[in-house]
Parts: C-alpha cells; structure tokens; sequence
C-alpha cells in the first residue's frame, strides 16, 4: 500500500476519536510523516558528510545532492500536512 497509503487507510477508518475533520487522529498522522520526513533528512546528512570525509574534491555536488535531496524530503513532509487535513 505505501508509505502514505497505509497511514491515509488508518486515518479514514478512525471511529470517535475527534470530530469530523479528523480531530486527534489528523495530529498523529502528520506527527508520523514529519517524523519521517526528518529522519530522510538526517540520513541524506549522514551520508553527504561520510563522502564529503572521503573525498573532500567533490564537496560541491555532495552538498548540491544534499540539499536537493533535502528539499524532496521536505516535499514529503509537506504533502502529508495536506493530505492529513484533505483526508480528515
């Protein structure tokens, strides 16, 4: 089902644990993909200084690579506050 299917499925099977709109269960599936989307970051972090530490000649494309790989994270992190609040 997927990373972001499996937590939508949960989300809409909630039985009175907040309102309408989502409510409690909203909260806890955007903590999850935030959480997610942080430790993506941290490992793209990790391994751009272990080949930065390697080979320091090819620092400006590891820390390009690292920061759009950062920003595909972030996306991540941004889509599931949307989809928390479109599918609750």
């Amino acid at each position: 089902m997927g990373l972001i299917g499996s937590p939508i499925a949960i989300l809409k099977l909630h039985n009175g644990l907040g309102n309408d709109k989502g409510g409690i269960v909203t909260i806890l599936y955007y903590a999850i993909i935030v959480f997610i989307a942080a430790g993506c970051i941290s490992m793209i972090a990790m391994s751009a200084h272990r080949s930065m530490a390697r080979q320091p000649e090819i620092q400006n494309r590891a820390f390009i690579t690292f920061v759009l790989g950062a920003a595909f994270c972030e996306m991540l992190g941004l889509l599931g506050f949307v989809l928390a609040f479109v599918a609750g």
